[in-house]
């Protein structure tokens, strides 16, 4: 059986094992009240989530002048990538890291787009933190894109503006330069999604200047990991995957059913989509010195899930 159903098993196992746990009245414990504005929380987060948001953080540069004219961020609790190097979690987005740089043995730079089957599985924390353990290496040039159009989060996650962004470079009104932004780590940059306007998102990602915004990119950036929205409800992540090298697939503990999840990997992979691999979000181990909310799952040809 491959690694990758394998993971959508035991996905489905713990729902269903939460699930009878609340049917019989159990002492399941209640999460706290997530803020609105983040749309995509993994179980093992929530003890990361204060109830009150971090101070301003202003970036200086080496001669002491404010980055970006001033340009100040509030980083939302859950990148525990930049709030708390030391983690566990932040040791489990570096071996999600490693995994990937080991696959990429040629050191060719690369297009990632991070998706799942329904919404709320983690995949834009999965983004932002796997993009801020990349970063950690120096020499790496690092872009995060919000390509969710219709619930967009990477932008207020850094509590900057979402406009210009992707969707406004693709309708001619902004430029490269305009829509890519500093973040507090000096190699590693953001472009946000932006606003449609009258267009639709698979008609703007449809088009042949999303192929050479996105050869642009993998030009300027070692890595490139964009956001897409659920692969079972909208069809973005099929139609980016042919500029990307492929498709890193979130499945979250407790909420993912397995059938759903299959039938989104199969409808990926009828599209000719590359997936690189599995992250099961929320995936507590209890066994050994520590517990570890991520676990990884990768196929690293064919194998079938």
């Amino acid at each position: 059986m491959g690694l990758i159903s394998d993971a959508l098993k035991r996905a489905e196992q713990e729902r269903r094992r939460k699930s009878a746990t609340e049917s019989a009245g159990g002492a399941e414990e209640v999460a706290p009240i997530l803020p609105d504005e983040l749309v995509d929380v993994p179980a093992g987060l929530r003890e990361y989530l204060p109830g009150q948001k971090d101070e301003d953080t202003t970036i200086m540069t080496p001669d002491g002048n404010s980055l970006g004219d001033g340009q100040r961020f509030n980083v939302h609790p859950a990148i525990v990538a930049y709030h708390d190097k030391a983690a566990e979690l932040t040791e489990q987005y570096r071996s999600l890291r490693a995994r990937l740089t080991a696959l990429n043995s040629t050191g060719e730079n690369q297009v990632i787009a991070i998706t799942s089957s329904i919404p709320k599985e983690g995949k834009s924390v999965t983004t932002m933190n796997l993009s801020w353990v990349m970063s950690e290496i120096r020499h790496y040039r690092v872009l995060m894109i919000d390509g969710d159009f219709r619930r967009s989060s990477l932008a207020n996650m850094l509590g900057v503006s979402e406009y210009p962004g992707i969707a406004d470079l693709l309708r001619g009104e902004a430029t490269m330069e305009e829509v890519i932004r500093p973040t507090p780590v000096p190699n590693l940059f953001l472009m946000s999604a932006g606003t449609t306007q009258e267009f639709n998102a698979a008609e703007l990602l449809s088009t042949q200047k999303t192929a050479s915004i996105l050869a642009e990119v993998k030009r300027r950036y070692q890595y490139t990991f964009i956001d897409t929205p659920p692969a079972s409800t909208v069809s973005d992540a099929s139609v980016l995957a042919p500029w990307c090298t492929g498709v890193l697939f979130v499945v979250r503990m407790s909420r993912t059913p397995e059938p759903i999840a299959k039938s989104t990997i199969r409808l990926l992979q009828a599209n000719n989509v590359n997936i690189l691999g599995c992250v099961l979000a929320g995936h507590r181990e209890t066994t050994g010195r520590y517990k570890s909310y991520y676990g990884y799952y990768y196929r690293y040809y064919n194998e079938p899930y």
